[in-house]
């Protein structure tokens, strides 16, 4: 069985600055920040390590372990599926980290959320950051399928505000390039919302995960207010046949932030081989 191992560092974070000057808020309190972590793709049946860059607003002597709980009410990955180590801090150092072992279960799943924090107690204040993180299992495909030329139609209703519609998603029925970038993610290039956007050509990504097609959060490339969660997953995310590349439909959830007073949409957009 194959072994992933991935590490996510924190360069300079809130709390502690690129030169480490030393911040500390209360003597009697310290305040715990976590580093960056990206979704992790985790093929099916196959195990990860994961090193979670941690950063404390306080120093000690002696070297610290700081206890990590998981947040039930946000976490929907299997217990079974994770081990969580503890948070070390070595003397003398504002830093420590977190190793986290996640194994997929070898049966197709949906999306599943981990998400952790530091407990409260006399030590360690309430003001502490939370992680937060996805698994995406994801499954073998020829990375020779689900490219090539393909002519793209929307089949939904167009974006919807109190004051008119938004347009197309994308340039409507033209023809686009699909790319490989790995196994399961594709890109495509296209003019997106192009009733206001229309000088905005960029990559747009799809993964393939698991007979299903996900898109990930992306800008409209336009900005009405961040425009940074303009694209983001379906609530429904249609399917894909593995031997079948000929047609296949991405669906997707448009608007998703309601900027610009727009009402957040589930789009269709079918692609047919040429």
């Amino acid at each position: 069985m194959k072994k992933y191992i991935v590490s996510f560092i924190l360069g300079c974070v809130l709390l502690v600055s690129c030169e480490q000057e030393k911040l500390i808020f209360n003597e009697s309190q310290t305040f715990v920040k976590f580093g960056v972590v990206d979704d992790l793709s985790l093929p099916i049946g196959e195990s990860a390590s994961i090193e979670v860059s941690i950063t404390v607003s306080s120093v000690s002597a002696s070297e610290r372990t700081i206890p990590v709980e998981v947040i039930q009410d946000e976490t929907t990955l299997e217990s079974t599926s994770y081990t969580l180590g503890s948070i070390v801090v070595p003397a003398n150092s504002y830093e420590g980290m977190l190793k986290i072992d996640v194994q997929d279960e070898g049966e197709l799943a949906d999306i599943r959320v981990l998400a952790l924090q530091v407990p409260i107690s006399a030590e360690f204040s309430g003001l502490n950051d939370k992680l937060s993180f996805s698994i995406i299992q994801t499954c073998p495909v020829d990375i020779t399928s689900f490219v090539g030329m393909y002519r793209i139609k929307q089949t939904t209703p167009f974006l919807k505000a109190p004051w008119g519609d938004g347009g197309t998603a994308f340039s409507d029925d033209v023809v686009v390039e699909v790319i490989a970038i790995s196994e399961t993610r594709r890109k495509f290039n296209v003019i997106v919302t192009p009733k206001f956007c229309g000088w905005n050509q960029v990559d747009f990504l799809f993964d393939l995960v698991c007979n299903k097609i996900i898109v990930p959060t992306q800008s409209n490339a336009c900005h009405c207010g961040d425009g940074n969660e303009w694209f983001v997953a379906a609530q429904s995310p249609s399917a894909y046949d593995v031997n079948d590349d000929s047609e296949f439909t991405l669906v997707f959830t448009e608007g998703a932030q309601g900027e610009c007073g727009y009402f957040p949409a589930q789009t269709s957009v079918t692609f047919t081989k040429q």
